[in-house]
């Protein structure tokens, strides 16, 4: 789709989500004159979500990381745990 129209109950919905907003405006989507709608401009619209993919998929390698070592601290001793708060 090029166009959103936001006043329909299914997108207003998933606009409700925290973010989903933002996802659309760096995806290139801008409201048009009136803001009843989200109007991706005519052309090529690869880069600006091309950009966001990437801005996804790096946020998400980082949320695994963090995960990743979560599970190691939380997989090591106590004693050996070099974070862990002493009293």
């Amino acid at each position: 789709f090029r166009k959103v129209k936001l006043a329909n109950k299914r997108i207003a919905a998933v606009l409700g989500n925290p973010g989903a907003r933002e996802v659309l405006l760096a995806a290139g989507f801008a409201p048009d004159a009136e803001g009843a709608f989200l109007v991706l401009p005519p052309g090529d619209a690869s880069g600006p979500l091309t950009r966001a993919v990437e801005g996804v998929t790096e946020a998400q390698r980082g949320l695994q990381e963090l995960h990743w070592l979560h599970s190691l601290r939380a997989a090591l001793p106590l004693s050996t745990q070099c974070l862990a708060p002493r009293n």
